[in-house]
């Protein structure tokens, strides 16, 4: 993050495209409430190459400095006014400069190359980066983050090691404070004017931060059911004004709260709040980028936000110790308008009940289920991870789930490790281009997606061995196809390759190498190509 002070003339600085550059001013006089955005509100309009123009909220940060986050959307030349509830504070209103924006390095992550205020794309079905590109959604669940639950270092380990595991999001509500349990958190954040609410945003900025800079998409709500219920839509409304002038500029996305139509509690209150938060963020938002809520799990999801105009994309949970029937996700198609699905919570890794333990194998299988099915995106989770968990003699909801075992335990379990594989190999067929086939045309329980015929994508959850053949119906006659199998649990594409042709419109499928669940690729050949 660059950043300069700002003098009596108009400055120029340096910045670069899809990363935040932060403006620093000093204000003229002190204010007593500067959470306040009727009497303390600070605005930066700037005006960009091509007629571009952005809306910035400015936020206080302590004493009399206040702060404007700003990230160029292309690259050139972007000047800026800023302005100020009182107009006679020469510290804060009429303050002019400009920003030369370069292009992104080539040698950086996808986040930096392509930007992180996802968008929906033009078809309505898939997340995509704000110049285009598709978004792979491949996250980790990490509730308790930011706050004392995951400490700033045990983030850093987090970050990295699902960095390098081709990870993309992590999905998080921390609202607890730093350090003691009566510390500021969240929900006291704006309610006060003191040396600990700077100092807990100041902390929040670092996990951010260390985020973006890894290539990691924060996806945020603001506290759990009974948290937001708690809180009301005045105050909401105010933290919210403060978290999008003081983050906006990051690579984020939000869902609001978590199971917003849970059966708990005071449902149509609750979705009263949601909705009009989602309204709010949608007004304030200088990037527009696609917002979400969290929903409860997909039994009793009665989707009563998919028709709000600010809702952006489809989150969808699964639940615990269950599978998704395809069904579902058909069910989701088919709705307008069309949204983004994508998969939140299912089937965390070390969860057990009875005889239902959710190994590596069951994690494998609900995440390329869910993307065969229909979803453009999967959220893993894991025991202990997900809720920070430090001391497994400690009493905790986590325990309902199965035997507790710490976040640092759960972090190298081979569940999260093998998805690196999943994200490999959907971006090798352009996921994106890709819709999963109506299962009338599949016989047995293997799961299609395909590019029309040019690409076929197959994953068989269970050993085509030892039973009938998978046969696809209505293939172009005579179609040959060339195929390779993908091991989702190594990453690796066998030497074990073949051609198939398509007869009678029926395409008969080679059996998977071993007893393990597998992925086919098959790619459609010219016509005339000789069969081997």
């Amino acid at each position: 993050m660059s950043g300069f002070a700002l003098g009596g003339a108009t400055v120029v600085g340096a910045a670069t495209q899809w990363r935040v550059t932060e403006l620093h001013f000093v204000a003229a006089a002190d204010y007593p409430d500067p959470f306040d955005t009727e009497r303390a509100q600070l605005i930066a309009e700037f005006h960009g190459p091509n007629d571009r123009r952005l809306t910035v909220p400015g936020f206080w940060d302590g004493g009399r400095d206040w702060r404007v986050r700003f990230t160029p959307t292309v690259p050139g030349h972007w000047e800026y006014v800023t302005s100020f509830t009182n107009p006679s504070d020469d510290g804060l209103h009429a303050r002019r400069g400009a920003l030369e924006a370069g292009p992104p390095a080539e040698a950086t992550s996808r986040l930096r190359r392509h930007g992180g205020f996802l968008r929906v794309s033009d078809d309505g079905r898939y997340l995509a980066h704000p110049d285009g590109a598709p978004f792979f959604w491949l996250g980790d669940t990490w509730w308790r983050a930011p706050s004392r639950f995951v400490p700033f270092d045990d983030f850093v380990r987090m970050v990295d090691q699902r960095a390098v595991q081709g990870f993309t999001v992590f999905q998080a509500l921390g609202y607890a404070p730093f350090g003691t349990s009566q510390g500021v958190g969240v929900f006291r954040a704006t309610r006060e004017v003191s040396d600990d609410v700077v100092a807990y945003w100041r902390e929040v900025d670092r996990y951010l931060a260390y985020a973006e800079e890894k290539g990691l998409v924060g996806v945020i709500g603001l506290g759990g059911t009974s948290a937001f219920d708690a809180v009301d839509l005045p105050s909401l409304e105010r933290l919210w004004r403060y978290y999008l002038a003081r983050y906006s500029a990051y690579p984020i996305t939000f869902l609001i709260t978590q199971e917003y139509n849970s059966q708990a509690g005071d449902s149509a209150e609750r979705f009263a709040k949601v909705r009009a938060l989602g309204r709010l963020i949608r007004h304030l938002d200088p990037y527009q980028r696609a917002i979400s809520v969290h929903p409860a799990v997909s039994s009793i999801d009665d989707l009563r936000a998919w028709s709000e105009d600010w809702y952006g994309f489809g989150l969808l949970q699964g639940g615990h110790f269950s599978r998704v029937r395809c069904t579902t996700y058909e069910s989701l198609r088919a709705r307008v308008p069309p949204r983004p699905v994508i998969q939140s919570e299912h089937n965390y890794e070390g969860f057990e009940r009875g005889r239902f333990k959710v190994t590596a194998d069951e994690v494998r299988r609900t995440a390329y289920s869910a993307i065969q099915c229909g979803a453009y995106g999967y959220t893993y989770g894991a025991q202990g991870l997900y809720a920070g968990i430090t001391d497994t003699a400690a009493t905790t909801p986590a325990s309902k789930w199965g035997p507790l075992m710490t976040w640092d335990e759960a972090l190298g379990l081979p569940g999260a490790a093998q998805l690196r594989h999943l994200r490999a190999f959907y971006e090798s067929v352009e996921w994106w281009k890709t819709e999963p086939w109506d299962s009338r045309h599949v016989s047995g329980d293997a799961l299609v997606r395909s590019d029309g015929y040019s690409t076929l994508v197959v994953y068989f959850a269970t050993s085509s061995t030892d039973r009938a053949p998978t046969i696809l119906s209505g293939v172009p006659e005579g179609s040959r196809f060339a195929y390779a199998w993908f091991d989702p649990r190594t990453g690796a594409c066998l030497d074990k390759k073949g051609m198939i042709v398509t007869k009678d419109r029926n395409l008969v499928l080679p059996e998977t190498p071993d007893r393990d669940d597998w992925s086919l690729r098959l790619r459609l050949l010219p016509t005339g190509t000789p069969a081997r």
